[in-house]
């Protein structure tokens, strides 16, 4: 209890003295850079690993071929998304979604290039600024969302630091998930309201067209 009471008064204590505006887009950018290491390096282990399967592949052909058979080879592609770069999109999802959409091949990796630096910076622009408007919108007194910033912070360093990709992405879109549904449910009562009014408005401007 004591223990949770003090990391309350921390949390406090930094969202006091610390302006999320720079906060959440600096520290979000810093944790980019450390999965896109783990990225270059997953894949060029991913290809010295391809190399040598097909090194053995052909070994194998050659011998078999000497020996009087035939030997048809049909390769096979991993098409699948490398687990660090899952952590890079769904770590801001609207911002992964859009540079997504920019650069579809973004995920697809050949021997002579690792990864896309267009794509990781149009991801990042987009991160970076939506990260500051948020960042923006705790400053001016939401302290609970800001605890929430916070505590998704600490789980994507965790996810960095730990190297649970596949696991930290899933969450990191379970995130997103609620986090757009917590959205809609507290605008929908502005929105509700400004309907109303536009509705009042129109009504009353018919009526006065018709005197």
């Amino acid at each position: 209890m004591e223990h949770g009471t003090a990391l309350r008064r921390q949390i406090l204590y930094v969202m006091a003295h610390v302006k999320f505006r720079w906060l959440l887009p600096i520290a979000h950018a810093c944790i980019d850079c450390v999965l896109l290491i783990a990225l270059i390096a997953y894949t060029g282990r991913a290809f010295r690993h391809e190399k040598s399967n097909m090194r053995r592949t052909a070994g194998i052909q050659t011998v078999l071929l000497q020996e009087g058979g035939s030997v048809e080879w049909e390769p096979k592609y991993d098409v699948s998304f490398p687990g660090s770069f899952m952590a890079i999109v769904s770590g801001n999802l609207p911002a992964g979604l859009i540079s997504g959409l920019v650069r579809p091949h973004a995920g697809l990796f050949t021997h002579r290039q690792s990864w896309d630096p267009t794509w990781f910076l149009i991801h990042e622009a987009l991160a970076v600024s939506s990260w500051y408007l948020i960042g923006i919108w705790v400053d001016r007194g939401r302290r609970r969302l800001g605890m929430i910033m916070i505590g998704f912070l600490a789980a994507r360093f965790l996810i960095a630091l730990t190297g649970s990709y596949d696991i930290g992405w899933r969450t990191q879109v379970f995130f997103w998930l609620g986090f757009v549904l917590w959205l809609v449910a507290f605008s929908s009562p502005f929105i509700i309201r400004s309907g109303l009014r536009f509705t009042r408005v129109l009504a009353r401007h018919f009526s006065q067209e018709k005197l």
